[in-house]
């Protein structure tokens, strides 16, 4: 008997400055990135989002994350997944912006 399995995930989350804190002045390891296997299949490791003048990653204080896969055994232990990721890397927290989604879809 053939049994697929239909997965997803979701991830929001937002970074706020406290106090007099500027948003430039957030260290680069502690804001959000997006790209690569682990996050946004489409997109190489953390190329989604906001870029400095050198087209480096520098991250981001908004970040939604969304996953759905389709898995399908073929023979024994081994099967084919299908999925389609979406998401968002803004700048500014509190900030999510759907309309700017980016997508991507692959096996």
């Amino acid at each position: 008997m053939w049994t697929t399995v239909v997965a997803s995930r979701v991830l929001l989350g937002t970074i706020h400055n406290l106090g007099s804190t500027k948003a430039d002045a957030i260290p680069l390891v502690e804001r959000f990135y997006a790209g690569g296997s682990s996050s946004m299949r489409g997109f190489g490791f953390r190329k989604l989002g906001p870029e400095d003048s050198n087209g480096d990653s520098i991250g981001g204080s908004s970040l939604i994350e969304s996953s759905v896969e389709w898995r399908i055994p073929v023979f024994k232990n081994l099967g084919v997944v299908g999925y389609v990721d979406a998401a968002f890397l803004g700048p500014k927290a509190w900030r999510w912006e759907l309309a700017a989604l980016r997508y991507a879809a692959g096996p």
